[in-house]
């Protein structure tokens, strides 16, 4: 007897998209193409709108104007103080909109491979409804009653795991529409079609790390700082720890009655001050080296973990493969009952998915491992 319903069990089975929150190398990049057919957005034009859109950089950048618009141009202190708040200002405000870009290339991998997905399900269901069509034919293939209601029970599995991805895939566009600054109804009616690319990355983890620790602007930010701490400096010092790292530089700001632009002046009596600011700036910045190589080790093994396993996947996938062309022989030569070919297509259409469930975690640990290193927006030109 033809067991279909055993065999379709596990062969429908299909993995579910990996859809991480975190925001975080180079994306392969084709484009986002309008559905009325036009070219519209490559994974480059996302990650500088999202960068353009950065609320939070905005902000610093805001301040940054409000600084400048309050210091004395004739006091020479001030100014040199107003220079260094910029400069720092600049590379937190980079920092920023590099967040904000791994958080759309994220998002925009994650879309690019639930359209994949979407289209392995619709053959999968229309391969679940022709078994269904040969059980309802009983006596034909031989087949008990009850397994049309296993082969039914499937199909509508499948059916859910269609509005499942449905969803997902909206409740993303609405999210990557928030972060580029576009209207939902534009995003909405956008269709991703992208190619992967196999990833260029760093030879080695101490490699990525070295390029990381170089490139940040995070880490920019503090050693700028702890370069030019002094004691002229220190009135500044005090205003660029706290946006560093909330709580700290704020007490003599919370205990005097002084402007904040008053706070740019030289204190009298700063030299055991000095003495301590110079240890926070010192620990703080091995504190943020040291967070800086563990995203960047996270980040490295899970792009070389998915790699290996994405190998693994098309190995089982060509198995698939050759089973699907066996068993298309054999029901030509009547060795089969019609039916065994559909069987043999959906586990190939379930390795198929395991491959792009694969190449969709690569892609989103690449911008991971991108944002980790300081290298968001070193992404690969489509031809």
């Amino acid at each position: 007897m033809f067991k279909l319903s055993a065999l379709l069990l596990s062969a429908i089975a299909f993995p579910a998209m990996l859809l991480a929150n975190d925001s975080s190398l180079l994306v392969s990049q084709d484009c986002l193409i309008l559905s009325s057919g036009p070219v519209g957005w490559t994974a480059t034009q996302v990650a500088e709108m999202a960068a353009a859109n950065s609320s939070a950089a905005n902000l610093l950048e805001s301040e940054r104007s409000a600084l400048s618009a309050s210091v004395d141009r004739d006091d020479r202190q001030q100014c040199a103080q107003l220079a260094l708040l910029q400069r720092v200002i600049d590379d937190l405000a980079c920092y920023e909109r590099a967040r904000s870009a791994a958080q759309a290339l994220t998002i925009y991998q994650q879309l690019v491979g639930l359209e994949r997905q979407k289209l392995l399900l619709d053959d999968a269901y229309v391969a679940a409804d022709q078994l269904l069509r040969f059980a309802n034919k009983a006596d034909e293939l031989e087949i008990k009653d009850g397994n049309r209601f296993e082969l039914d029970k499937q199909r509508l599995q499948i059916a859910d795991q269609k509005l499942e991805s449905a969803g997902t895939n909206a409740k993303l566009r609405i999210a990557l529409g928030e972060l580029v600054g576009k209207p939902h109804s534009d995003v909405a009616s956008v269709y991703l079609s992208s190619r992967y690319q196999p990833p260029s990355v760093p030879q080695s983890v101490d490699e990525a790390i070295a390029d990381g620790l170089a490139r940040r602007c995070d880490i920019q930010a503090i050693e700028q700082l702890c370069r030019s701490l002094s004691a002229d400096s220190l009135p500044a010092m005090r205003q660029l720890l706290g946006s560093l790292q909330p709580g700290l530089g704020l007490a003599i700001a919370l205990t005097s009655r002084k402007p904040l632009m008053a706070l740019l002046h030289r204190d009298d009596d700063s030299t055991a001050e000095l003495c301590r600011r110079r240890q926070q700036c010192a620990k703080l910045l091995d504190e943020r080296r040291g967070q800086a190589e563990a995203q960047i080790r996270v980040a490295y093994v899970e792009l070389h973990t998915a790699m290996a396993r994405l190998e693994v996947a098309k190995q089982q996938l060509e198995i698939d493969e050759q089973l699907v062309k066996r068993s298309l022989q054999a029901v030509e030569l009547e060795k089969a009952l019609p039916g065994a070919e559909l069987i043999a297509e959906l586990s190939r259409l379930k390795s198929q998915g395991r491959v792009v469930e694969l190449e969709t975690a690569i892609a989103v640990a690449e911008v991971k491992l991108a944002e980790a290193t300081g290298n968001i927006f070193r992404l690969p030109r489509a031809e």
